[in-house]
């Protein structure tokens, strides 16, 4: 029998004579609870679990399902933020389908399912340029309808976004001080101690940025809802742009934190090119807002060594057992050296045009 995509051919067959008014039996999906598919109005020709979530194929369209560990307060507030942005005729998101319940979300027991339409989406390929200019525009639009949604009465923070990042500076200090008591004997903690007074004089001055910004109390002040998830299997390409998937997944903050993420996850496959880097900055100005303060902002950012704590922390956490950490932090600190290369030359003309403005205005 031919498949594609996973799927066997549909080819629908006469139904069996039965008593008039029985009801049809739900198809089964491995994996999948029976009664929430019974929950939605829809018959399921076929489905497929596919990584993380499930495909099925019904008589009214193309479906994702997605089972959510966690909060369900959490789960409730992303779904109705997804169904406000759909509403308003955000590109960027799918608005979640209601059930038979007129509920956004089914609970069966300790697991939750929530389902999205799936027209002809496609895996998304950070490598590709194209896309990933695509992906900056649709955040940028989904910021711009995202600026009267404020967050400021959901998972309220104990700490400070500068007291957590001064955290993570503590640890990689801690981390250096234990090897100057041990000594640096693996090729990790050797490239860990010869690089680290300038990344760390570096995130210790992007910090200090951040601060005068006024970006110190962000996650406990006004802030956003922000997407927090650009990992590929949480993104998807269609036609008309990039879709955000994963919606649950979000934090609070300044939206120019979203941008720094998805900035920072992909710009290292191009090598930190200057030309995109310039490039996609103009495109989220253009469907979004990015202030002088947020640029600034999105530099220091940038510059954190965020990447170089995760490593350390795996490192000595599980006291260097990790071998392909090595390679990884090897791969960090020349991208830290094409990033700053990118970013200096970005900055020194950010700077000159900001001269030229007081200059014009005195």
């Amino acid at each position: 029998m031919n498949r594609m995509h996973g799927f066997a051919p549909y080819r629908r067959q006469a139904a069996p004579k039965r008593n008039m008014g029985a009801e049809k039996k739900p198809v089964a999906v491995e994996g999948l609870p029976i009664q929430l598919l019974s929950d939605y109005d829809f018959e399921v020709l076929c489905g497929q679990r596919e990584g993380e979530s499930w495909l099925l194929e019904t008589n009214k369209g193309s479906y994702k399902v997605w089972e959510y560990i966690g909060s369900t307060s959490r789960l409730e507030t992303a779904l109705k933020w997804q169904e406000t942005l759909g509403e308003r005729g955000c590109r960027g998101v799918l608005k979640p389908i209601i059930n038979k319940k007129g509920l956004k979300y089914c609970k069966l027991g300790e697991r939750n399912f929530y389902l999205i339409p799936w027209p002809e989406l496609r895996e998304f390929d950070g490598k590709d340029a194209v896309q990933l200019t695509s992906a900056v525009r649709e955040l940028g639009a989904l910021h711009q309808l995202n600026k009267d949604i404020s967050a400021n009465g959901e998972a309220v923070y104990e700490k400070s976004l500068a007291s957590i990042l001064q955290e993570k500076l503590a640890d990689l200090l801690t981390y250096r001080r234990h090897l100057k008591e041990k000594g640096a004997r693996t090729d990790f903690e050797r490239v860990y101690a010869e690089n680290f007074d300038h990344i760390y004089d570096q995130g210790q001055t992007a910090l200090q940025n951040m601060v005068v910004l006024g970006y110190d109390t962000v996650r406990q002040g006004n802030s956003f809802f922000l997407v927090n998830s650009f990992a590929p299997q949480n993104m998807a390409k269609s036609d008309k742009g990039v879709v955000f998937l994963r919606l649950e997944k979000w934090d609070r903050g300044p939206q120019e934190m979203d941008l720094a993420l998805l900035l920072a996850s992909y710009l290292p496959l191009f090598n930190w090119e200057e030309g995109l880097f310039r490039k996609l900055i103009g495109v989220y100005s253009e469907s979004g807002e990015l202030s002088l303060s947020g640029r600034e902002f999105l530099l220091s950012y940038l510059r954190f060594p965020g990447r170089l704590w995760f490593y350390a922390y795996r490192y000595f956490s599980e006291k260097g057992k990790n071998e392909e950490l090595f390679p990884r932090l090897k791969s960090y600190i020349f991208e830290c050296y094409k990033r700053d290369m990118c970013l200096d030359a970005f900055g020194h003309d950010e700077e000159g045009r900001e001269n030229d403005t007081k200059e014009k205005g005195s």
